[in-house]
Parts: structure tokens; C-alpha cells; sequence
């Protein structure tokens, strides 16, 4: 996935959500450690809403530690929930 965020400036992720529905908003992906063992949490407006997948955790751990900056938002429908992490101009902070 880190090679789909470089070659075209985004990447998408199933996730485990917490919250039956959010429209998409701007998120924070935090893991306690970076570690296969411990779960990475997707806050919103600092309430819990989402898991990464184990199969994803490495993706998403590469993705925090390459220094990229990117912006994060996450969507829930039905309990199905979206990641979508984008790249963005250090400067403008806007999506590349």
C-alpha cells in the first residue's frame, strides 16, 4: 500500500469500525507502539471509531513511518468502515 500512496497519492483500507454510520471526516491514526501485537487505532474528533485489519497493520505501519505526510480520513456505513489516506503538499496541506 505504501507503493500506491507514492504511485498515485492515495490508498484505501477496509477497517474494523466501532461506530455504526460517520459520514467522512478528517482522521487520526494512532498505534499505542509501533508493533505487529498492538491493534492501530482510527480516532475521530478523539472518540475510537476503527481498527486496522491485522492483514493491513504492517501497510499502515510502513505508511506512519515513511515521514510522508498524508491526510487521513475515515467513513462508516452499516458498520463497514473506510480508511482513505492521502497525500498532501507539506506546504498547503492540501491533497496532492
Amino acid at each position: 500500500m505504501l507503493v500506491d500512496l507514492v504511485m498515485q497519492g492515495k490508498a484505501k483500507f477496509d477497517v474494523i469500525a466501532t461506530v455504526e454510520e460517520l459520514l467522512e471526516s478528517d482522521a487520526s491514526i494512532i498505534a499505542e507502539e509501533i508493533s505487529e501485537l498492538n491493534p492501530i487505532g482510527i480516532w475521530v474528533g478523539g472518540k475510537l471509531v476503527a481498527y486496522i485489519l491485522t492483514k493491513d497493520q504492517s501497510d499502515v505501519q510502513n505508511i506512519l513511518k515513511s515521514g510522508l505526510p498524508f491526510l487521513a480520513k475515515f467513513s462508516a456505513v452499516s458498520k463497514k468502515g473506510i480508511l482513505s489516506i492521502h497525500l498532501i503538499d507539506p506546504d498547503t496541506q492540501l491533497e496532492l
